[in-house]
């Protein structure tokens, strides 16, 4: 992709959105990482504290019919709730490309609504136990964030990925529900009446998806924050695989959360 993509992306102004679509569609950056040799910041670990403890790497990945085969291993799975949002500009500025809800959590970590699937899947038919897992996210975006499934109903279709966490072992499912913003801005409203709100769920959140002018404050500054196990990395790998964001933006993100944030603040 063409770097000009990057500045569009880091002020994300209105006058440039037009360039930045057109450069998306003549100029593609390869799947292995950005032009040049340059490694995708999508394929290491995207973590700026390298120390965090317990948190799962990329390329722990397992397929999603392999971990339910795997005997002594616990299940938990969480849902990138989402919804296109282009057609407004954060502070008559900025181009927030999607609305993504994340959580601050009762431990004052950030991450997606979620928990352990409750049901023992150890030894049943595969399609079994991914409908028991697929109830769990169900059941945990009702206790959390008031989800009304007779409205919105989550499928397999909806499944993105799984990260295996050795030293727990403990398998890590991730979905991602799309629906539209007005549905999304329902949820938010109805989150604050949820069973799990003021005590496994201290807010709701909205991802800012933007970079502003000095290089660091937007999508950088955010990644900075106490995200809870691999959910920055879920959010990450999320942004590429629905094409949220590009590559190249992810990468761009990623590299500018590491500037000193004392000269932000």
């Amino acid at each position: 992709m063409n770097f000009s993509i990057l500045k569009s992306f880091g002020p994300g102004r209105k006058n440039s959105r037009k360039m930045e679509r057109q450069n998306e569609q003549g100029d593609r950056t390869p799947a292995g990482g950005a032009k040049g040799g340059k490694k995708s910041t999508l394929n290491t670990r995207m973590n700026h504290n390298e120390s965090k403890k317990e948190s799962p790497e990329l390329g722990k990945d397992i397929s999603f019919e392999a971990s339910l085969q795997e005997k002594d291993h616990a299940h938990a799975v969480h849902c990138m709730v989402w919804a296109k949002w282009e057609d407004h500009f954060v502070i008559e500025e900025f181009v927030p490309h999607a609305a993504i809800l994340m959580q601050v959590r009762f431990d004052g970590c950030i991450g997606f609504p979620g928990g352990m699937v409750d049901e023992d899947i150890t030894g049943i038919p595969i399609h079994q136990a991914k409908e028991k897992v697929i109830s769990a996210v169900t059941r945990e975006l009702a206790e959390e964030m008031n989800v009304d499934f007779t409205r919105h109903v989550i499928t397999k279709e909806d499944y993105m990925f799984t990260h295996r966490h050795p030293s727990k072992k403990l398998f890590l499912h991730f979905f991602t529900f799309e629906m539209s913003l007005d549905s999304l801005r329902e949820i938010e409203n109805m989150a604050l009446k949820s069973m799990d709100f003021g005590n496994e769920v201290m807010g709701i959140l909205r991802v800012p998806l933007y970079t502003m002018n000095d290089g660091y404050r937007g999508f950088p500054a955010f990644l900075n924050q106490n995200f809870i196990q691999c959910s920055r990395q879920q959010l990450l790998l999320s942004l590429d695989a629905k094409k949220i964001l590009t590559k190249n933006e992810i990468d761009e993100a990623v590299s500018s959360s590491r500037l000193n944030r004392t000269n932000y603040v």
